[in-house]
């Protein structure tokens, strides 16, 4: 049976995870992003920082219930995360658009208002993504014929994406 000399690239080798999972050539996540985002347009790089933010403010949030709790197994947890929710800021950085706020508009002149536009929209799907990811799965969930108990979950939830029958 043959098999692609590209093969080796996501085949685990002697260290335990494949060869393409290393960051490329060397790159910190920061540079990786960086020339990620040099690639793309106002409205995938305002999506793509949309979505590290998210899971930097995740992280974030994790870090602060860990916190709290006090232990020193829990505040070992958390300071990992808080070194995971500074490296997604700073990839998250990488992905800002040129022209972020209106102020930045009235500054570059009128030819800089469709990449700006561009970039709220990204920002506001990248945004959105999860929120509406939860109420289509609570919407499916309440909508299923099955009387069983997870029907009663949007009405427990008060979300209201179900007629009363």
């Amino acid at each position: 049976m043959a098999t692609s000399p590209l093969r080796m690239l996501d085949t685990p080798v002697p260290t335990g995870r494949p060869l393409l999972d290393g960051p490329v050539l060397g790159l910190s996540g920061y540079d990786e992003a960086q020339l990620d985002a040099s690639g793309g347009n106002s409205f995938t790089n305002a999506f793509r920082g949309s979505l590290i933010g998210t899971e930097a403010n995740a992280a974030a949030a994790e870090e602060s219930s860990l916190r709290a709790a006090g232990d020193p197994a829990s505040i070992y947890q958390a300071n990992n995360l808080r070194r995971k929710s500074l490296e997604a800021q700073r990839r998250a950085q990488a992905y800002a658009p040129a022209t972020g706020s209106y102020e930045d508009v009235l500054k570059q002149g009128i030819t800089s208002v469709p990449g700006y536009v561009a970039g709220q929209l990204g920002q506001m799907a990248g945004s959105a993504l999860d929120p509406m990811a939860a109420g289509v799965g609570i919407g499916l969930a309440g909508s299923s014929q099955d009387s069983g108990r997870w029907s009663a979950l949007p009405r427990s939830t008060g979300c209201g994406l179900q007629d009363e029958r």
